[in-house]
């Protein structure tokens, strides 16, 4: 697909859209940044950016034969079917950011209850999280209408071992 200038039409079963919608959330908007508005196929591993976040995962079945960086659109409402085509322009070596050593602390939270605090907060000012362990709450600071906020968020028992994408394969 890298070289290829032809479209392709893929329809995507209800987890392969559920897993775009979710790496999709870190592409940029920025027309003029062609480099991050697009989606990386590559290695097995689907990957979206926008100079501040990184999603990546393993590419869903129904983009098996995709690689490369491309543009995904919706071409029929309420339907799971898209277009995909290449984009004329070089991803950003994003594995430099990807840390390499062990993180020094893991906490794991409700992504449901993380997003429920986080709602409403000034999306134009900083939020701060202060851990102080892996069992004790999280802090987290924020502002609603320029007013300071506090939460507290308890961290979750988890016994998933999450590993980094090796994207160097």
């Amino acid at each position: 697909m890298t070289e290829n200038t032809e479209k392709t039409i893929v329809k995507l079963d209800k987890y392969s859209s559920k897993v775009m919608m979710w790496v999709q959330s870190a592409q940029s908007k920025d027309p003029d940044r062609s480099n991050l508005t697009g989606t990386l196929f590559e290695n097995g591993y689907v990957t979206c950016a926008d100079g501040m976040r990184l999603s990546i995962t393993e590419a869903p079945e129904a983009f098996e034969d995709i690689n490369g960086l491309v543009s995904i659109t919706k071409i029929r409402s309420g339907e799971n079917i898209v277009e995909i085509k290449p984009v004329e322009a070089d991803f950003p070596k994003y594995d430099k950011v990807i840390p390499t050593e062990e993180p020094v602390l893991k906490i794991s939270v409700s992504p449901r209850l993380l997003v429920e605090l986080l709602k409403g907060l000034d999306k134009d000012s900083p939020v701060t999280f202060n851990f102080h362990g892996t069992t004790l709450p999280i802090e987290i600071h924020g502002k609603v209408d320029h007013q300071s906020t506090y939460s507290i968020l308890m961290p979750m028992h988890n016994d998933d071992e999450h590993e980094r994408p090796d994207v160097n394969k």
